[in-house]
C-alpha cells in the first residue's frame, strides 16, 4: 500500500504504524508553525516539544527492543526535547537531559531572573547536569549505572549522594 512506500517490504506492521504516527505529528507541527506565521504570531512564540514516553505503537517487547536498541525499561524512554523559536540559532545539545532540565533551560533562553538553587534540574546549555535519574536511583550519562551495581569509586559515590539529595527534594 501507499503507507509502505519507502519502507522495507519485511517491516513489521507496528513499525509502519509508528512511522505513520510520527508523520502525523510532524504534519501537526508543520501546520502549527504555518498558522503562527500566517497569524503574525511566530515572532513572539517559542514552541517546546517534549514527550514523556517512547512510541507506544511498538507494543511487542521484542519489536520495541529491536528499534530502541535496549531491553532496559529505563533506557527505552529516550525521547527528543526540541525548542523552536524563529530567529533562535539552531543548536544541538548532545549531553543527556531529563524532563526536570526543561524549566531551567527555558528560563535561561528567556533571560528570566531566577534563582537556580530551587531547580532540581540544570540548564541544558550549562556545564551542570548531563545525566538522567531514574526512580530506582539508577542513572545514565551516556553509560548506565544501576543502583544495584554498587560500583566503588569517589565519582560514583559523589553522584549517588547527589542523586539521593535530588530525589529527596
Amino acid at each position: 500500500s501507499i503507507i509502505r512506500a519507502g519502507v522495507a517490504d519485511d517491516a513489521e506492521d507496528e513499525y509502519v504504524w509508528a512511522l505513520c504516527h510520527a508523520y502525523e505529528t510532524d504534519t501537526f507541527i508543520k501546520n502549527l508553525i504555518e498558522k503562527l506565521e500566517s497569524d503574525g504570531k511566530i515572532e513572539n512564540t517559542a514552541v517546546i516539544f517534549y514527550t514523556d514516553h517512547y512510541d507506544h505503537y511498538l507494543t511487542g517487547d521484542g519489536l520495541l527492543e529491536k528499534y530502541k536498541g535496549t531491553s532496559d525499561g529505563n533506557l527505552m524512554s529516550k525521547v527528543p526535547f526540541v525548542i523552536y523559536s524563529k530567529g533562535l540559532v539552531p543548536t544541538t545539545v548532545d549531553k543527556v537531559t531529563a524532563s526536570y532540565d526543561i524549566l531551567p533551560t527555558v528560563a535561561n533562553l528567556f533571560g528570566l531572573d531566577t534563582d537556580g538553587r530551587y531547580y532540581i534540574g540544570n540548564d541544558a546549555f550549562s556545564s551542570g547536569g548531563g545525566y538522567v535519574i531514574f526512580s530506582d536511583r539508577s542513572w545514565y550519562d551516556g553509560q548506565y549505572y544501576s543502583a544495584k551495581d554498587n560500583v566503588p569509586g569517589e565519582f560514583l559515590a559523589e553522584r549517588s549522594r547527589e542523586i539521593d539529595e535530588r530525589l529527596n527534594v
